[in-house]
């Protein structure tokens, strides 16, 4: 049997057979048997991309509900409203820090609990003479004392016996600085030496849930407008058995920037429509994003599971001009309808029906 030489046909390349087996064998279909067959083949590779890109998504949300299983991420408001349950108080722990602070001449105000953080509990003091809040805080299984004093400016400073959150962010204009091993009288006696000069606010039983809500909301209000935690700071709040990899760090980031984003939008008083529209239709961008992100967030609000980073102009090297010429060269129809212009600055993006419907 005589086998002559063949060119590589379309459907050869289809079937994987290039080279490899004589063309005879090739089943005789009519061209349009080829077509169809190619257009399977793209559009079972589409799928196949799409189903990475859900199985890498799926992967990562695990990390980011470890991370909210593992610790309370604070919202951007808290409201304290009376205990009905103060039985916590007569712990131990806890006793033996409120008669410290009965002992210094502190007045209670009363035992609280947050709504929207139902694990945490405080227990108020005040002290007028020295113009100091006093919080007996139960969170889980810890439980520890801070002691503040607030400043016309909207400045406070809290010196606090807690042994964790050392090397959490601050604002400049809340200083807290701890103390783990300090006697709460001592801790008073040198935030009262230490505090630095200026008109001090009034403190008062009326006025300790004000301070206590109002230096909540400035501190995330501080959080939402530099967009959460870094990379670094996420590193460091995760404690070791549980250290994600490069991805799942990368990943936790663009989460926690877009929930502090969003939490900036609430504050926010001009806003087309309230933040509880902003949902994952929309997508936020911001200079923290990996390539990748951007093209899974392109490919997920539009659709467009066939955009990949060679469609990004080699001239474009910022993250939001990626997304920007992504969404021109692949005709993403998206609409650019706000623009975060502090850092951490970010672009929102909707498709253009969802924008022409608001």
């Amino acid at each position: 049997m005589i086998v002559g030489t063949h060119s590589t046909g379309f459907g050869e390349v289809i079937l994987g057979l290039a080279g490899g087996m004589d063309a005879r064998v090739l089943p005789s279909w009519p061209a349009w048997r080829w077509v169809v067959l190619a257009l399977a083949a793209v559009l079972a590779l589409r799928v196949a991309i799409f189903l990475w890109h859900l199985f890498i998504f799926l992967w990562h949300g695990k990390t980011w509900e470890r991370f909210h299983e593992t610790r309370i991420t604070p919202p951007l408001r808290i409201h304290l409203v009376p205990a009905v349950d103060t039985t916590w108080t007569t712990e131990p722990a806890s006793l033996a820090l409120s008669d410290q602070l009965r002992g210094l001449g502190f007045v209670e105000v009363g035992v609280f609990e947050i709504p929207e953080m139902p694990q945490a509990k405080l227990h108020g003091f005040v002290h007028e003479p020295t113009a100091v809040a006093a919080s007996i805080y139960k969170l889980k299984d810890r439980v520890w004392a801070d002691m503040g004093s607030y400043y016309e400016d909207g400045s406070s400073i809290t010196y606090s016996t807690a042994d964790v959150g050392e090397k959490l962010p601050r604002p400049p204009a809340q200083r807290a600085i701890r103390f783990p091993e300090m006697t709460l009288a001592a801790l008073h006696q040198r935030l009262v030496q230490d505090r630095p000069r200026g008109k001090l606010r009034r403190v008062s039983r009326e006025e300790f849930v004000n301070l206590s809500e109002g230096a909540h909301a400035a501190y995330q209000d501080w959080m939402a407008e530099r967009g959460g935690y870094t990379i670094e700071e996420l590193r460091t709040l995760i404690a070791a058995p549980e250290k994600p990899t490069a991805e799942g760090l990368q990943y936790l980031r663009e989460k926690v920037a877009r929930e502090a984003l969003i939490n900036w939008w609430r504050t926010q008083p001009d806003v087309p429509f309230p933040a509880e529209e902003l949902n994952d239709c929309a997508a936020i961008v911001h200079e923290d994003l990996s390539i990748e992100q951007i093209l899974f967030m392109f490919c997920r609000v539009t659709g467009d599971w066939g955009a990949k980073e060679k469609h990004i102009p080699p001239g474009v090297h910022s993250r939001r001009g990626a997304f920007e010429a992504l969404n021109e060269v692949r005709k993403g129809d998206l609409v650019k309808f706000w623009e975060k212009t502090t850092p951490l600055c970010a672009d929102f993006y909707c498709r253009k029906q969802d924008d022409e419907d608001d």
